[in-house]
């Protein structure tokens, strides 16, 4: 959440004089007093009161999305501030819903670990903030938190494409590894078993059998160090392992061949095989359990670059005062019954420095060049 805000409406219900009315305003002030404190929990169970004895109204659950939004608990943060936006009668209202909403689906979509997954939160979001700035045009920060989005998306789904080719690279080259070791094993079984038979005296035919193992551990030798060059191992590195082992008894033979002892190389050269079987075993089983490239891929790439948040729609990071806020209560009063009060705007901390800020501004840009290059309208901005 770092870096980004959600418009803090703290609003309380009024509607004509009644004892359910007095009832409704106790429970979200309490609510809010309680949202005030950070005492989330707390503020979810009266704005849940509150929505139980009136679920028209709006303002319990635009308050209790900011309050699970406090949480990270951001898919059901969403859920509340549509359940607002759906209720409420004021357009500046259901604008600020869909704002929340848009933020809130950006939060999750920056967390989620599964990338198609992610990818579609965004899509939420910018949906959202669409929505936002059809209602409410005025709303600087959702233009700018769309094209913010509408970058992330971008962004993210080259680097899916990057993984996906990066993925079938792999598995391109594990599959020919598989192979060139069903060769290997076939070779190294087929030499240990003329060895097992050749006679000690055969001096010229045990140092072509030499020659031969020499040629098969030079091609093991070659698997292992692609191995440790490509990201296509598992199980702690058994492969390697195995074919280390493999290469030492396959230097093992080379060793009795040239001296002329067959017979004790044929058992280093079955043992070397059984090795490079458990290898092809181990890269086998890694493809049974490895799990999806998409899945490694989320996350990982957030904790190493920096992403854009949508920013807030003022930067200070004072929390105003309900006294503050008094011309922006006015301007949400609704036509029937009764208005949202207590209109309190906070702002979380910016964690964007100057640099920040400017290269942000420089990716923007570009991105504004490519959607007119695509023949696409940017979002009208005034700031």
């Amino acid at each position: 959440m770092t870096g980004q805000s959600i418009i803090i409406l703290l609003l309380l219900i009024s509607l004509p004089g009644s004892g359910l009315a007095a009832s409704l305003r106790t429970m979200v002030e309490e609510g809010n007093k309680a949202y005030e404190e950070a005492r989330y929990d707390d503020a979810l169970a009266s704005y849940d009161q509150a929505a139980k004895k009136d679920p028209d109204q709006p303002q319990a659950y635009f308050n209790r999305g900011n309050a699970l939004y406090r949480q990270e608990k951001f898919s059901q943060a969403i859920s509340a501030y549509e359940q607002a936006a759906a209720k409420s009668r004021d357009n500046k209202l259901t604008a600020k819903s869909h704002y929340n909403s848009g933020n809130a689906a950006f939060s999750q979509a920056q967390s989620e670990q599964d990338m198609p997954q992610s990818l579609e939160v965004l899509q939420t979001s910018i949906n959202s903030f669409e929505q936002a700035l059809k209602l409410d045009p005025s709303q600087t920060d959702a233009a700018r938190n769309l094209e913010i989005a509408r970058l992330t998306l971008q962004q993210k789904k080259e680097q899916l494409q990057e993984q996906q080719q990066k993925d079938q690279e792999q598995k391109q080259a594990k599959e020919k590894m598989k192979k060139d070791l069903e060769k290997m094993i076939q070779e190294q079984q087929e030499q240990a078993a003329e060895n097992k038979e050749a006679e000690p005296d055969q001096e010229k035919q045990n140092q072509e059998m030499a020659d031969r193992q020499q040629e098969l551990r030079q091609q093991a030798e070659e698997m292992k160090q692609q191995l440790e060059q490509h990201d296509t191992t598992s199980n702690d590195g058994k492969e390697q392992e195995h074919l280390q082992e493999a290469i030492d008894k396959q230097l093992d033979a080379e060793e009795q061949l040239k001296k002329n002892n067959p017979g004790e190389a044929s058992e280093s050269q079955e043992k070397a095989a059984e090795n490079l079987q458990q290898a092809l075993d181990s890269l086998n089983d890694k493809e049974q359990n490895d799990p999806q490239s998409h899945k490694k891929q989320g996350g990982k790439d957030q904790d190493q670059e920096k992403k854009e948040q949508p920013s807030s729609q003022d930067k200070k990071e004072k929390k105003q005062s309900p006294e503050q806020s008094a011309s922006d209560k006015k301007s949400e009063e609704s036509a029937a019954e009764g208005s949202p009060q207590e209109l309190d705007e906070a702002q979380a901390a910016p964690d964007q420095t100057a640099q920040d800020i400017l290269n942000m501004e420089k990716k923007l840009q570009k991105l504004r060049q490519q959607q007119m290059s695509r023949g696409r309208q940017t979002v009208d901005k005034d700031w």
